[in-house]
């Protein structure tokens, strides 16, 4: 047992899947006695790591090696994908006392306990073997909105993506879990849940799908009020889960859709499954069935091969098909990929000019959306408060400010957007 005094910090690199994970192995530490901080300074440091690109690796050693330096006697571990991609050579990780990999972290709490008793360094990292979905209950999140993992690995295997590898196939949480789950976190008042997984929109269970499991959510989780997607292939946006969105309001109006590129040339070479027109009468047909939807997606540029004319008829295609707003990342090489050994490769000044005129573009249609929401109305979840006036989200993902004497920190309120400002929407409360 600790020490009744022990703290922790979790640091938290990537996805949202990492984040639900997170939340998980702090509930388990404090359970063991231990104590979450916010302070500098911890006992205990947890490096929740990622490896889709170069620089989420090199972030996570930055971390690590600014940790041992800063912090010589506290226990530092490293959990997660980049230490499962690199388990060919942990001495990357000769800083950290505990070393975990993708499978096997259940025994990353454990670990940690036996380390601060004896003070030895214990690693785990296996290769997969045909896991099942590791089921870990969440009481509840530090933030007003809380994650749900229902899904976790990836079978696509894109030519640029180390997913697989670092994650294993593709498995699911059981529908009676993610009930439980659901329940839970709503009694403690996370009224708005968000879907998450490496591939979510594959979930299933004999014979139903992700829309099955919706509704399920929806009709049998007293106090769940929206329930959120947070990010969705193209191809797994049933028509099923379109009637969803249009028959209960409580379904988010935001769709994350990952393009990933607007040339088709660059699309078969990354092995995407679709077309740009293909992706792109996918989201016309959704905007036309859910009207004011908003359509965000993923884009990686200075990918192999995408010569300086591919890029431009990527970029036209993408204000063409007027995405809400993009996450861009500059192409990066991951160790065992098929994109690893393509030819014409893209020097590193031009992909950052690249991600720079797609940064451009994505805030021009965020703006753009933003405009169309002049003067309409919009129900909000309040998260925190910042410089003076409360911040929260629309259903359609939209970042919305509105001053209020009230403490209104966790609470759904109704306001018309009335203008667009810096970092968002500027509502009044109706």
């Amino acid at each position: 047992m600790a020490a009744a005094d022990t703290t922790f910090r979790i640091l938290t690199l990537g996805c949202k899947v990492n984040a639900y994970e997170s939340e998980q192995y702090a509930e388990q530490l404090i359970r063991e006695g231990l104590i979450q901080t916010d302070e500098e300074n911890a006992d205990v440091f947890i490096v929740n790591s990622c490896a889709v690109t170069n620089v989420a690796a090199s972030k996570c050693r930055q971390r690590i090696h600014a940790l041992r330096r800063d912090f010589p006697d506290s226990l530092i571990a490293v959990v997660g994908c980049y230490v499962q991609v690199a388990r060919e050579d942990l001495s990357v990780f000769d800083d950290c006392d505990v070393v975990v990999g993708s499978f096997d972290k259940s025994s990353l709490v454990p670990m940690i306990m036996k380390s601060l008793k004896d003070h030895r360094k214990y690693t785990a990292v296996s290769e997969e073997n045909d896991p099942k979905f590791e089921t870990g209950f969440i009481e509840s999140f530090q933030q007003t909105r809380a994650y749900m993992k229902i899904e976790d690995g990836c079978n696509q295997f894109c030519s640029y993506c180390v997913i697989p590898y670092a994650r294993g196939r593709e498995r699911f949480m059981s529908s009676k879990d993610a009930l439980q789950q659901a329940s839970a976190l709503v009694s403690k008042d996370h009224q708005e849940l968000v879907l998450t997984g490496i591939h979510t929109g594959r979930w299933k269970e004999d014979g139903h799908d992700l829309a099955w499991l919706m509704r399920e959510l929806l009709n049998r989780t007293e106090g769940l009020k929206r329930l959120r997607l947070s990010s969705i292939e193209m191809n797994e946006v049933s028509d099923d889960l379109i009637r969803l969105m249009k028959e209960d309001d409580r379904v988010a109006r935001h769709l994350h859709i990952p393009l990933q590129a607007g040339s088709d040339a660059i699309l078969k070479a990354m092995r995407r499954p679709y077309t740009f027109e293909e992706y792109k009468a996918r989201i016309e047909y959704i905007r036309k069935e859910v009207p004011g939807v908003s359509v965000s997606s993923d884009i990686i540029t200075g990918f192999p091969g995408e010569t300086g004319e591919l890029f431009e008829e990527s970029v036209r295609n993408i204000r063409d098909a007027k995405l809400s707003f993009l996450h861009v990342f500059p192409f990066s090489v991951r160790k065992g990929t098929r994109a690893e050994t393509m030819p014409n490769h893209v020097d590193g000044g031009t992909k950052k000019a690249r991600v720079r005129r797609l940064t451009n573009l994505s805030h021009e249609l965020y703006n753009d959306f933003m405009k169309t929401k002049l003067q309409s109305f919009s129900s909000v979840y309040i998260e925190q408060k910042i410089t003076g006036m409360w911040f929260g989200h629309s259903s359609d993902y939209l970042p919305v400010y509105v001053k209020s004497d009230l403490d209104l920190k966790g609470k759904f309120v109704d306001v018309r957007l009335i203008s667009v400002g810096r970092d968002g929407m500027i509502g009044e409360l109706i």
